[in-house]
Formats: C-alpha cells, sequence, structure tokens
C-alpha cells in the first residue's frame, strides 16, 4: 500500500508538470492569500489559464482542492518561475504580503522572460 501511494503521488506530480508545461499566455499568481484567491476566482470567471504558486503546503493544498492549477515553491526562486511557465506567461501577478519580495519577483520574472 505505502509502495502504491508513492507511485499514485509521483504519477500525479507528473501529471501536473506537463500540465503546466503546455500552458501558454496564461498567468501566474505568487501567493495563495486573501487577494491571489480573489484573483484565482476572477480568472476562473474569466476563463483564463493561470497556476497558483506558493511555497505553503497549506495553502497550496487549498487551492488544489478549489480545483486551482498549482506549483508549490518559492517564488523568488528563478527556477520555480521557470517551472511555472515565465517564459510563456502573459501575466505575472505577485501579490504576497512583503513589498520588497513583490517587488524583487517582478524583476526576475521580467528578466527570465526578456531572456528566453
Amino acid at each position: 500500500m505505502v509502495t502504491e501511494g508513492e507511485i499514485h503521488r509521483a504519477l500525479d506530480s507528473r501529471r501536473k508538470t506537463k500540465d503546466i508545461a503546455s500552458l501558454e499566455g496564461h498567468t501566474i499568481v505568487c501567493g495563495f492569500g486573501r487577494i491571489g484567491l480573489i484573483l484565482a476566482r476572477k480568472l476562473t470567471e474569466e476563463q483564463e489559464p493561470f497556476v497558483i504558486l506558493d511555497n505553503n503546503v497549506d495553502r497550496i493544498a487549498a487551492a488544489e482542492e478549489m480545483g486551482f492549477r498549482v506549483y508549490q515553491g518559492n517564488a523568488t526562486d528563478e527556477e520555480t518561475l521557470q517551472a511555472a511557465g515565465i517564459e510563456r506567461a502573459r501575466v505575472l501577478a505577485t501579490v504576497l504580503p512583503d513589498d520588497a519580495t513583490n517587488v524583487f519577483i517582478t524583476l526576475t520574472g521580467r528578466r527570465l522572460e526578456s531572456s528566453a
């Protein structure tokens, strides 16, 4: 049973990674707090593709339970932004509570997008 659970988790993770890799012209929402939730609901209402990016396991689980596409990781990390498809994204929305972090993510995203 333990092995079966591990295999199921690995396959689920692979499916999610492929799903995110297939996105084009999507929005990356960095942070799934109050504003991130409002934004995700609005994007869903408008039928716009998006991925929630957060490093908190509980917030990722909550977003996933709501049916949102998620990626767990630190948005200040270049590899995490690349895994979320920053090169193919149309919008990067960083709605974290710390302004300095939001600016850093924005500048990093802009640099990664322009180098693609």
